[in-house]
């Protein structure tokens, strides 16, 4: 009995000392990483573990793998590393990237740009070349921008109207059944949008010609120029930005001996039938009333006339000042013997004259009196101060003829609507 109380007595000591500090077992060792791929690239893929890199790119070459960027290029700039092209340049597109330049920083003197060193026109916005540039008004017929001559891009419309002077019937054609008929021809830009509101110019012929003459007629400014129409030279003025788009409407008058009666027949007619047809068939800033009468939006309206068409708009002028705010006054002089200074100061006193733009051609017999009798207008109207609201331009080797009259209007459309005028020099 003894002998069992000591053994007893023993195990239990043991057990105290085994929860008392006893030394503990040491952990488990951790085992050896295996060792990492040396890697074997290869287009950017290890040939041995098959890991794809993860490129870190610099001047199109991974810094990692070594892989040379193929290049998808976009605007210049790779879409997979984000290399910029260096560009070499060739007559404006980059034999690397294929990128077009678009010519925006040139120099507005020489017209070399800078980017890719190409020679290039100016692209005109609202008037205005992003190199800073405007347009200078050309002086000489044979100086006229070849870009707009030869530019067939964006061609516009025109569409052509019977009208009838004794019924006001105004109808889609273009002959003349009888001789109290007359052909209006309306003319709207290229992306012409019935929804809009544009601007508008009234086109008014010379003596012996009709409205083909300013917008379907064929001319050439000399025989080194393309022939054009005036369809045309809208078109390439409106794509080079001479101009903003415009609704043209080259429209025939009754000539009836004196100007003062045919201006008078003809802005009857103008009230009566053809703005209200234009008004409500073409997308302007005018509008009618319940009585189909002209709500008029006169800054947007410019009237031009070239030779009689041109004398009779002078009196017109003093007749429609409510209707047009913008008047182009090309080869005609003011008829004798008409107060016409004193009516344009009464009818300006109410309805502003925004500008008015004055021309003819050096080689026309009566280029001395237009010039004479535009400034005796500046002279004594009250309501014309030069260079402010109105300017006269006799163009070198220009005669009484419609090549000369576009130029003119091509300087007209740089002020109309924009009421802003440079003098030359």
């Amino acid at each position: 009995m003894r002998r069992a109380a000591a053994l007893s007595a023993l195990l239990l000591a043991a057990l105290l000392l085994a929860g008392c500090g006893a030394p503990q077992d040491a952990p488990a060792a951790e085992p050896t990483p295996e060792p990492l791929c040396a890697h074997d690239w290869r287009d950017g893929v290890c040939s041995l573990c098959g890991e794809v890199c993860v490129h870190d790119w610099a001047e199109g070459v991974c810094r990692v793998c070594g892989m040379v960027c193929a290049h998808d290029w976009a605007e210049g700039v790779c879409r997979v590393c984000g290399m910029v092209c260096a560009h070499d340049w060739d007559e404006g597109v980059c034999t690397i990237c294929g990128r077009v330049c678009t010519h925006e920083d040139h120099d507005r003197e020489t017209r070399e740009c800078r980017v890719c060193g190409l020679t290039v026109p100016h692209r005109y916005v609202n008037c205005v070349c992003s190199c800073g540039a405007r347009p200078q008004y050309v002086e000489d017929l044979k100086l006229y921008p070849e870009e707009v001559l030869v530019n067939e891009e964006g061609p516009g419309q025109i569409d052509s109207y019977v009208y009838n002077r004794l019924t006001g019937e105004i109808v889609e054609g273009d002959r003349k059944r009888n001789h109290f008929e007359r052909v209006v021809l309306i003319y709207t830009p290229c992306g012409y949008d019935p929804e809009g509101a544009y601007d508008v110019v009234f086109l008014t012929n010379a003596s012996n010609t009709n409205s083909a003459a300013w917008l379907t007629k064929g001319y050439s400014f000399d025989s080194q120029h393309c022939h054009f129409t005036g369809k045309k030279l809208l078109d390439g003025m409106i794509a080079q930005g001479y101009c903003e788009p415009t609704i043209f409407v080259s429209i025939e008058y009754r000539r009836n001996a004196s100007p003062a009666k045919t201006a008078e027949m003809y802005e009857r007619e103008l009230r009566r039938d053809v703005l209200p047809f234009l008004i409500e068939n073409y997308a302007t800033y005018a509008s009618l009333d319940e009585n189909r009468r002209v709500i008029p939006a006169r800054e947007h309206f410019a009237h031009t006339g070239a030779s009689f068409g041109s004398t009779m708009s002078w009196e017109l002028m003093t007749r429609c000042a409510d209707l047009f705010s913008y008047w182009g006054l090309y080869s005609g002089r003011l008829s004798e013997g008409v107060p016409i200074v004193r009516a344009i100061d009464e009818a300006a006193a109410q309805y502003p004259l925004d500008f008015v733009y004055v021309g003819g051609g050096k080689g026309e017999p009566a280029s001395g009196t237009f010039e004479k009798y535009t400034a005796g207008i500046i002279e004594d109207c009250v309501s014309l101060e030069e260079g402010k609201n109105i300017a006269f331009l006799n163009l070198d080797h220009a005669i009484h003829w419609h090549p000369t009259w576009f130029v003119l209007l091509h300087n007209s459309m740089q002020v109309f609507f924009r009421n802003r005028y440079e003098p030359l020099g």
